[in-house]
């Protein structure tokens, strides 16, 4: 339970627009503030006549960022006021003064489009329809600061609940738990996913700041704040004492959770695997919901110490809703996980990482690994072994010395247990006839024609490596000398922070239209659409993502044809004939895999 206060009271009479500061508000279950976003600028041809329509439909912030510079009063008695900057004051009424401030803003716009109309709506226009209300740490605001070296405005966040008093990202272990505020009960029901909007700097209409980018870089995920609805009617008022109860077990995890989604994992256990390798055993309140295939991994959050502190980490076991990650010592990150205890809270995100293939057509499946990279032939073997399929098994893992070995019992002790399998150990720096003896291990490492000699059928053969870039390069080079296809030759390829990124999304080069082709989708793009997810979910489309800024390589897709530039620049690592849909726009018409 925290306690903290209701710093500011926030309502936002037309969506996408400037928010009004009021002293109080009466909630009641099922709605939002009185008078918040009741009113939108609808674009042409939308859809408004049901209770809720989604965002797309309307102007807003995210890809329209010139409604920032428009100012907002609301006397609370007649009608809201918007000001156009170089158009005058309107006010703001469906019918004929909604026409006039259509004319105004399409004027400011310059797109030369047709005017949007002002609508009214019986709900609130929520981001979510069961999404009521938006709150606010500001305390992670101010963290978030801290990190861009620059101070950031709460508005940026557009919240209708800002809070004060509170630790910074607890906020992320409320879902599922309860806001108590003059009476009034709120609902957390999900994490605020953070999107182009807050790049906008408030009464410019300008993006000057990649907020997005600063979460996903700086702390590893892409969210701040959450959304609430109302329980118990109340009048909240500003300055007024808050009361924070968390979720706990499956209350924090609703069944529309996904794995982007940041939450309060338990330490349930640690065991210490080698001289410098820690099992961490956390108990997540998604376990049961989103239990990690495997090769998927987790990514694991520190608190902010001045630099990024995150990491990902291989599921190395599933147990019921506990998962297992197994952390080498190296760098200030892991020796952080080595040092949690039973009963501490970790945030993580995830299961991220690409399916298995489908094993009823694999004959030899390879499990190939170096160092700690040993994980996910933990996690493939205990899978195969609950769930045998008639797939002949190869295992060769290379570490450097016996007492560095970690999980090698639980490998051989699978591999005795699957009906086609064998596993190989090779110890590049171990000197020890007895331990090389005991272990059935050779010294050094493997040859080219010891790889080569586990492929029985190429065609119909899955390799999956894990470990360092010079050890999965040569055993790649192997295996497709041997003959195995470039794509079932898989590598563990995991993000961890390169720098802090602010800049502001670049404008596209050029205005389009562009046909895009996302696998059996057809859609068109013009400059106005942003980057490619944003053109697919504003065509009805919901490609999987997480990041939204090229840091976690979720939307990854291969480019099948035409050319396509980044308005974000990267962190992940892509092919040449990959792209990553959340930061890339076309060039020209596109083709892109599913």
């Amino acid at each position: 339970m925290a306690d903290g206060r209701l710093a500011r009271l926030v309502r936002y009479p037309v969506k996408g627009l400037a928010g009004v500061e009021i002293a109080s508000a009466r909630v009641e279950p099922g709605r939002g503030l009185p008078g918040d976003r009741l009113l939108a600028l609808a674009r042409a041809g939308a859809k408004t006549s049901a209770p809720w329509r989604p965002r797309e439909e309307y102007l807003h912030l995210a890809r329209d960022a010139y409604l920032g510079s428009l100012d907002v009063r609301d006397p609370g008695h007649a009608p809201v006021v918007v000001g156009v900057p170089g158009e005058g004051e309107f006010a703001a009424s469906p019918g004929a003064d909604g026409d006039a401030l259509g004319d105004a803003v399409a004027s400011l716009a310059g797109t030369g489009g047709p005017r949007p109309r002002l609508v009214g709506a019986p709900v609130g226009q929520w981001d979510w329809p069961s999404a009521h209300l938006s709150v606010v740490n500001l305390a992670t605001v101010r963290q978030l600061s801290a990190a861009a070296g620059v101070e950031i405005s709460p508005e940026r966040f557009r919240a209708n609940l800002y809070l004060d008093g509170l630790r910074p990202w607890e906020e992320l272990s409320w879902v599922g738990g309860r806001i108590e505020v003059s009476g009034a009960v709120l609902r957390v029901v999900q994490p605020t996913d953070r999107c182009r909007a807050t790049a906008v700097r408030p009464g410019s209409g300008v993006e000057d700041l990649n907020v997005p980018a600063l979460l996903a870089s700086g702390f590893g995920h892409g969210f701040c704040g959450v959304y609430a609805r109302v329980e118990a009617e109340g009048t909240i008022e500003a300055g007024a004492p808050v009361t924070v109860t968390p979720g706990r077990g499956r209350e924090a995890a609703p069944s529309g959770a996904t794995p982007s989604w940041p939450r309060a994992a338990t330490v349930a256990r640690t065991v210490r695997e080698s001289a410098d390798v820690r099992s961490v055993w956390l108990a997540d309140p998604l376990g049961g919901r989103l239990s990690p295939r495997p090769g998927q991994h987790l990514r694991v959050h520190r608190a902010w110490t001045g630099s990024p502190g995150w990491r990902c980490y291989t599921v190395s076991a599933v147990e019921g809703g506990h998962v297992r990650v197994s952390v080498r010592l190296d760098g200030a990150v892991s020796t952080w996980v080595h040092g949690l205890r039973e009963g501490d809270r970790v945030t993580v995100t995830g299961p991220f990482g690409e399916s298995e293939p489908d094993l009823s057509r694999t004959r030899d499946l390879l499990l190939y690994s170096a160092g700690v990279g040993i994980t996910p032939t933990v996690a493939w073997l205990r899978h195969l072994a609950r769930t045998p399929d008639p797939v002949r098994v190869r295992v060769v893992h290379v570490e450097r010395r016996a007492d560095e070995l970690a999980l090698w019992d639980e490998v051989c002790e699978a591999v005795a247990a699957l009906p086609d399998a064998r596993a190989r150990l090779f110890l590049t720096g171990e000197d020890d006839r007895n331990a090389l003896r005991a272990l059935g291990a050779r010294s050094g490492r493997p040859a080219r024609a010891d790889l080569a000699a586990d492929v029985a059928d190429p065609c119909r053969t899955e390799a999956r490596l894990c470990g360092p870039r010079p050890f999965v390069g040569a055993v790649r080079s192997a295996l497709i000398r041997a003959g195995v296809p470039d794509a079932a030759v898989r590598t563990e390829s995991f993000t961890a922070p390169r720098r802090l990124r602010t800049e502001p999304p670049r404008a596209p080069a050029t205005p389009g239209p562009h046909t895009v082709r996302l696998g059996g989708d057809r859609l068109t793009w013009t400059a106005g659409a942003g980057s490619l997810l944003e053109a697919a979910e504003a065509a009805g489309l919901s490609p999987a993502h997480a990041c939204r800024v090229g840091a976690c390589g979720t939307c990854v897709r291969p480019l099948h044809s035409g050319r396509v530039e980044y308005l974000v620049e990267p962190t992940v690592d892509t092919e040449p004939d990959e792209v990553l849909l959340c930061c890339a726009a076309p060039l020209e018409d596109v083709e892109v895999g599913p």
